[in-house]
């Protein structure tokens, strides 16, 4: 079973200095690799983006690693990557630094720096400086969405057309900062656009709203090389050169499924059982419903397997169980929402269930499909155990095609080694997460085989299958701006606030405006509707840009 408990996680962050050059036209093009030591032995655990042509990288890409055990030892290796090879045995290696977890912590609420050199073992001289910030993880389900454009005054007629791209930088105390963001390369004259910016508040002040944020701004001719463009609060002997343009700032919040749930949301679990011929007469060794007493069946095994993680969060304390397929009547029955229950809720009825056929799932279908008509504040899923041999295929893409106006999510969870035509087909059609055309059927499959034990690979395929899920709700509630219930519209509005006064510290973000709409309420589980936070397109803020006199390069600052 996962532990959903919260885990403290360490950040790191990596640049370096001075690196030795071991290319002869260029410089080096340097990455940075973690290995962790488990069991006396290093194994990766994660790698840095490739830094071009640089002796003194910083490394955008950081590293979270959880802290569980001070005595971890951690090994920073620099490689200068010259080939399309992913193996690093065929790059050229630099050097690595070698320590422990607990080297890396000092005080919870403060971040840390250790500067030490690269080295190869058995050699003496150094082969380049890494240092390392570190500082505990302030998890954050807010984000910051940026647009910034810029106005760059032409130097003259015959200016060439140059390239640009901008970084964000984090701080860590006075005049510390390391590089987060960088953006896409735009080339223009004088007009730049860049796409928007999405980052989490974790990853841009660790949820710190005093902290300050910096912006560089790099510019080169068309395949050259790029200066920096910086931003400075003292400005001498500079010239203008252009305008940084905000055009919107906002800041979302991503909640998880566990949110809706905890703030309200329920769930109306629906349960169905192929009970056909199709999957072999009960008493053949070789049914999928084939019960014995010291082997699991293959339904026994896919419930196991898939029921538990549903059982955790659901608040409802029974589940609609369906059985199809079988001579009889389709008949639904509640069950506890409880594994053993089920369990043995299933094994009595396999005992006294003729199994029949066709297979048909129509009335199935729509007999769900009107209970999610029925009641506007819950989220319903059916979730199919079958062995994916379905006779009445048209029928249900026919029913499928009705649904409009209806929030419906349903899982086949297909057994044996039918031919899944129709699973596939179904998949293709109707798993449409399109809520602006109001299609929101969300249909999933996952395909376990005839003898599917609980493994990893088995329980990876289960949490992939899951998490599907659990994004399409999430999108759907995000989509009608719907927040938890114990997310209230002040805390959020609170944090909102927090981070417009940090930004608004130097006068340069003075006319974005928080706008409020009027309080809906969402007719899923009753939440109030998320207020929005703009800037106010008719006054976007500009502020200059400048260069100073230099002949070799030319810098850019922020005022």
């Amino acid at each position: 079973m996962y532990n959903f408990n919260n885990t403290d996680y360490l950040e790191i962050f990596v640049s370096c200095s001075q690196l030795i050059n071991l290319d002869y036209v260029s410089k080096t093009d340097a990455m940075c690799v973690l290995f962790v030591k488990n069991f006396e032995k290093w194994t990766f655990y994660a790698k840095t983006e490739i830094i071009p042509d640089c002796l003194n990288p910083v490394f955008i890409q950081s590293f979270k690693i959880l802290y569980d055990d001070l005595d971890n030892e951690l090994l920073f290796s620099i490689y200068d990557i010259d080939n399309e090879f992913n193996d690093l045995v065929h790059q050229e290696y630099l050097g690595s630094l070698r320590i422990k977890l607990s080297d890396l912590i000092k005080h919870k609420n403060t971040s840390f720096n250790l500067t030490r050199s690269l080295m190869i073992e058995g050699h003496s001289k150094s082969r380049g400086n890494i240092h390392l910030t570190s500082e505990y993880v302030n998890e954050s389900k807010a984000d910051l969405v940026l647009i910034i454009n810029a106005n760059i005054y032409s130097s003259g007629f015959f200016s060439k057309k140059k390239s640009y791209f901008f970084q964000i930088a984090r701080s860590f105390g006075s005049n510390e900062y390391h590089n987060i963001y960088a953006s896409e390369i735009v080339n223009s004259k004088k007009l730049l656009k860049w796409k928007f910016i999405k980052l989490s508040l974790q990853k841009l002040n660790n949820t710190d709203y005093r902290r300050n944020i910096k912006f560089i701004i790099s510019t080169g001719s068309n395949g050259g090389k790029f200066d920096l463009v910086r931003f400075s609060k003292k400005i001498q002997n500079v010239k203008k050169r252009g305008q940084l343009i905000i055009i919107s700032c906002n800041i979302e919040q991503n909640y998880s499924l566990i949110d809706y749930v905890n703030g309200g949301l329920e769930f109306d679990l629906n349960v169905a059982i192929d009970m056909s011929l199709s999957n072999g007469l009960k008493n053949d060794p070789t049914s999928l419903h084939f019960v014995q007493e010291s082997l699991d069946n293959s339904y026994i095994g896919a419930m196991k397997l898939y029921l538990p993680y549903l059982f955790n969060f659901i608040s409802q304390k029974k589940i609609n169980v369906t059985l199809f397929g079988s001579t009889k009547k389709m008949k639904t029955t509640l069950v506890e929402a409880n594994l053993d229950k089920f369990l043995e809720f299933y094994n009595k009825s396999i005992k006294n269930v003729k199994m029949g056929g066709p297979t048909k799932i129509t009335n199935l279908l729509t007999n769900f499909l009107t209970k999610c008509g029925q009641a506007e504040n819950k989220c319903f899923l059916l979730i199919i155990f079958t062995d994916g041999i379905i006779n009445d295929y048209t029928d249900c893409c026919n029913l499928m095609n009705t649904v409009k106006d209806k929030f419906v999510n349903i899982i086949f969870v297909t057994l044996g080694l039918a031919n899944n035509h129709f699973m596939t087909s179904i998949l293709n059609k109707f798993n449409c997460n399109d809520l602006n055309n109001q299609k929101k059927v969300f249909v999933d499959i996952i395909n376990l085989n005839k003898k599917m034990y609980i493994n990893e690979r088995s329980v990876s395929m289960v949490i992939k299958s899951l998490t599907q899920l659990s994004n399409n709700i999430v999108s759907y509630m995000k989509c009608k701006n719907v927040i938890p219930k114990n997310h209230t519209n002040e805390n959020l509005l609170e944090e909102k606030m927090a981070f417009y006064e940090m930004i608004q510290k130097n006068n340069t973000y003075n006319n974005l405006k928080i706008s409020q709409k009027n309080d809906y309420v969402c007719p899923t589980c009753g939440s109030t509707i998320n207020k929005t936070w703009n800037s106010n397109e008719k006054n976007e803020k500009r502020f200059n840009l400048y260069s100073i006199s230099d002949k070799i390069k030319k810098w850019l600052v922020f005022k």
